[in-house]
């Protein structure tokens, strides 16, 4: 009740534009484990392990299959096939159920990390029965047709000791985080390989900051990404633009993602809410813009439209 007046509060207040989807909506349920931006701006919402996977397409939402049995996201491509993950390997939506495709690389992470049951392993789907994993060690491609998964890229043959997110970036092309850095996948993705010219884009030695979280591409460009500070509690919000780091302290707010909105003003998500990320010198002020009981994942549409998979529903925070 606190939680919901607190929301209600907050969108009579001037800002961003906030839309809701429950269970009453349409969704398989009110309860979102997981949330993904699909092309041509689909959504994808994951539920409780016996529910369907949502889908909105901006006027309806409709159920998909049934539940692939893992409380992962689960990506669209853009040739319209549903993938997701499992400790098992990867799950493709066929028909009325789902395929298992093992992967043993996949399997052996699941048993190595324990956290995988709360923080799956990144995807990005490619053209038809083609699918990007990222391990913390190497960037895979998986390719349904022959039922394969080849390393494209090992961590230890780039700037990055581990990898950590994939995220897509524009010009159909990608963005790894890692220790110390990104790393750029240049379009078109279709095309790429193990002769695809990875871009490091490494942090400057005097730059103290610990593993970065997932990046966004905001539309010019430029690249935001939260990282953890120096300190075991401090965070940091980081922006890379034509060659050159900026970097920001978090020192009292504990972000787990960062992106910019349209304007390049900063926007974050933690634990409990989506906050406005005011500069401040070279701090951050948060201003709490949605407040939730838990937010479980966060996906950013390319102009900084936030969607989030939260306890209470699916909602959207769309600067104005």
């Amino acid at each position: 009740g606190g939680c919901l007046l607190a929301t209600l509060a907050t969108l009579a207040q001037p800002g961003p534009r906030i839309t809701s989807w429950r269970a009453a909506d349409g969704l398989p349920q009110s309860d979102v484990l997981a949330v993904s931006v699909a092309p041509r701006g689909l959504i994808i919402t994951t539920h409780e392990l016996s529910l369907p996977v949502g889908r909105l397409d901006g006027f309806s939402v409709s159920s998909v299959s049934n539940s692939p049995g893992a409380p992962s996201r689960v990506y669209l491509s853009r040739s319209e096939q549903y993938w997701t993950v499992d400790r098992a390997g990867l799950m493709e939506q066929t028909g009325g159920g789902w395929n298992l495709h093992p992967v043993p690389e996949i399997t052996a992470e699941y048993r190595a990390n324990p956290i995988r049951a709360i923080r799956p392993v990144p995807l990005l789907p490619l053209e038809r029965n083609r699918v990007l994993v990222l391990l913390p060690e190497a960037l895979l491609e998986y390719d349904a047709a022959d039922r394969r998964a080849r390393t494209l890229l090992r961590a230890v043959d780039t700037p990055r000791d581990r990898f950590n997110e994939l995220a897509a970036g524009r010009e159909d092309g990608a963005w790894i985080s890692g220790l110390g850095g990104l790393l750029h996948l240049p379009g078109p993705l279709r095309k790429v390989s193990t002769n695809t010219p990875f871009e490091p884009v490494p942090l400057p030695q005097d730059l103290q900051a610990g593993m970065l979280q997932r990046p966004h591409e905001e539309r010019r460009g430029a690249v935001v990404v939260a990282a953890e500070g120096a300190g075991p509690s401090s965070r940091r919000v980081l922006r890379w633009e034509q060659g050159r780091w900026q970097h920001w302290e978090a020192p009292d707010v504990d972000v787990r993602q960062a992106w910019a909105g349209p304007d390049g003003e900063f926007w974050g998500q933690t634990s409990t809410a989506v906050v406005r990320l005011l500069p401040r010198a070279q701090s951050l002020v948060a201003e709490v813009i949605l407040p939730a009981r838990r937010i479980r994942d966060v996906a950013v549409e390319p102009l900084g439209a936030a969607w989030l998979a939260t306890s209470e529903g699916l909602f959207r925070v769309a600067p104005l």
